[in-house]
């Protein structure tokens, strides 16, 4: 339902810029999403993630940091980032769970970098080098993941 709501504000997004060939095809990832289920769609899409984030004990999270500053581009960011279902003959629910943690861990340390350099510019803390010393190290540690290409 997260990746339903994450299709459905795409959707939202690409209409707002008209860019109507997108919205349609996020819409109908949408309808995919919740064939079959309908009923807790409508539901789910009705509470607010401020009443989910309540009954997973991380209200005051929500209220001080997500609301403000992540809701809406995290939502939308979920179908953009995180990796499609696996449809070869042997994948299982814990490949895909690994591989989304995986994808979700990168970007959110390139993102978390991107953060703390801004922050770092605008409040004067000069934190650059060490952040384009991280990054060289980030990049090293990625490269180790790649697959490696013949030749």
């Amino acid at each position: 339902m997260l990746c339903a709501d994450g299709f459905r504000s795409r959707a939202a997004y690409h209409k707002a810029l008209e860019e109507v060939e997108l919205e349609a095809k996020y819409k109908h990832l949408q309808r995919l999403e919740t064939e079959g289920i309908e009923g807790d769609w409508e539901t789910f899409r009705t509470t607010t993630l401020e009443v989910l984030s309540a009954a997973a004990n991380r209200t005051e999270h929500y209220r001080r940091v997500y609301r403000l500053a992540c809701e809406a581009a995290h939502i939308g960011d979920l179908t953009v980032y995180m990796p499609p279902q696996p449809t070869e003959i042997g994948s299982r629910l814990s490949d895909l769970s690994f591989l989304r943690a995986y994808v979700c861990l990168k970007f959110g340390i390139i993102l978390a970098c991107d953060l703390l350099h801004d922050a770092s510019e605008a409040l004067g803390m000069g934190v650059d080098q060490q952040l384009d010393g991280f990054r060289v190290c980030w990049s090293q540690i990625i490269s180790l993941s790649a697959p490696a290409t013949e030749g």
